[in-house]
């Protein structure tokens, strides 16, 4: 829902999802005394409270306000005083790859030889750490054996958490066949043999039909 930083440092974000990885039944959560940041470009704001049932930002606004008052306290309730630190709302990146390891400069040796099954844990990882880093929506651009799509299915059940997820599903045919010529390596059939991305039979870049294209990214779609 937000972040809470302190002097660009540290960070914690509140989430309903990231309460309850901690065990928190709390119906109502009340972040007190935070500065408010809301991305529409109005000045930062010091004071101010937010309100959170369930899984909705259900008020927020100055601590002066008579509503403030009023809000949730006691049992059932998680009070946080932010004591003046950042709260905004939720980070957005709309081009990442969660299943690769960004440490390994091979990619194409990764993306090859890692089974889907190892890549879905990794992209699982590499979720909770975006969450936790204050980004709450998240666009994947692709993944090898649909990892990317377990990953964002897995979240969707409460299997795991991290952020809303889209997912572009398993790399386009044509693209695997481009990488090959970029390379100087001929890998369509070894991304066909190892990975089965390849859902057509593998061409040289620019050479797959539109309609064969077409069909392809409908029945990616779908899943």
């Amino acid at each position: 829902m937000g972040q809470l930083r302190e002097g660009g440092s540290s960070a914690a974000t509140i989430t309903p999802a990231g309460l309850a990885a901690k065990g928190a039944v709390m119906q109502d959560v009340v972040i007190r005394n935070a500065t408010l940041w809301d991305g529409t470009g109005a000045p930062a704001r010091p004071g101010h409270t937010m309100h959170l049932h369930g899984d909705t930002v259900a008020w927020i606004g100055p601590e002066s306000s008579p509503h403030a008052s009023s809000l949730p306290r006691g049992a059932g309730t998680m009070t946080i005083d932010a004591a003046g630190r950042w709260l905004l709302p939720g980070l957005i990146d709309l081009h990442v790859h969660l299943t690769f390891d960004p440490r390994d400069p091979d990619f194409l040796r990764v993306a090859t030889l890692t089974p889907v099954a190892e890549a879905a844990f990794r992209g699982a990882h590499h979720a909770r750490l975006m969450l936790e880093a204050g980004f709450t929506g998240v666009r994947d651009m692709g993944a090898f054996g649909d990892a990317n799509v377990a990953v964002r299915r897995a979240i969707d059940a409460g299997w795991t958490t991290g952020p809303r997820l889209a997912t572009a599903g398993d790399y386009n045919p044509q693209r695997a066949a481009l990488w090959g010529e970029i390379s100087g390596i001929d890998r369509s059939q070894s991304f066909h043999r190892l990975t089965g991305c390849l859902a057509v039979r593998p061409q040289r870049a620019g050479t797959i039909g539109l309609i064969e294209h077409l069909q392809e990214v409908r029945s990616r779609i779908k899943r």
